[in-house]
């Protein structure tokens, strides 16, 4: 257990949830050990009160992760408490280096976060809120642009400031778990924005978000 979460290395897969199933491989002792290590070092960055808003009670490791028998590499299961993180996979086309492994874990807490800030018993304190941050963020995208999951739409706004990824086209929750998963794993992000004042602008709206109500400053969390 980490931080009150349990980490479960030998999940009894497959695990079926309320929208689908959950399968893949039990990981290797070697990556395991190196996962379990980074979780601890990533979950030290958070504040209890950043963590008492995750709905998450498991954290499962698997290899080969897939969802309804599609390739993630994580899995936020929501109102069941999993987050599912593939620590190892078969396809050799995948980077699975430690610093990528770290920006899908903390891409993946946030979705979580966003479930927990919203919904249940935080839905009354926290939804208005939450709303006026999204309104904020839309308003700091290109006045032309619409987040799309259309691939042809994706491949034209490419050149367009404002985006850490093209995988932030698809939604504004995709848009801002990137910046939240380079916020909290990139080093030098600072520097990094430098070139792209709308990230930049993004990132200070994250930052001053989270810092307001969970005491996360990411500043600090970089070094």
């Amino acid at each position: 257990m980490i931080r009150g979460i349990k980490i479960i290395t030998q999940p009894f897969l497959p695990i079926s949830t309320y929208h689908g199933l959950i399968s893949g491989k039990i990981g290797t002792h070697a990556k395991l050990n190196l996962y379990i290590a980074m979780l601890q070092r990533e979950l030290s960055l958070y504040s209890n009160d950043f963590l008492t808003i995750l709905p998450i009670q498991e954290i499962l490791l698997v290899s080969s992760l897939k969802y309804n028998d599609e390739t993630w590499q994580g899995i936020p299961v929501f109102g069941e408490g999993i987050l599912a993180l593939e620590i190892e996979t078969d396809d050799t086309s995948k980077p699975m280096d430690i610093m990528y492994r770290r920006r899908v874990f903390h891409h993946e807490l946030f979705h979580m976060f966003a479930y927990g800030f919203t919904n249940g018993q935080n839905a009354f304190k926290y939804q208005l809120k939450y709303k006026t941050f999204l309104f904020n963020w839309k308003n700091l995208n290109p006045p032309i642009f619409q987040y799309s999951t259309n691939p042809i739409v994706r491949l034209n706004e490419k050149k367009l400031h404002g985006f850490v990824n093209d995988y932030c086209y698809t939604s504004i929750d995709e848009d801002m778990a990137e910046v939240f998963s380079y916020m909290m794993s990139f080093p030098g992000c600072n520097k990094w924005m430098e070139n792209d004042k709308i990230v930049e602008e993004k990132v200070n709206l994250m930052s001053m978000f989270l810092q307001e109500y969970f005491f996360v400053d990411y500043q600090k969390c970089l070094g």
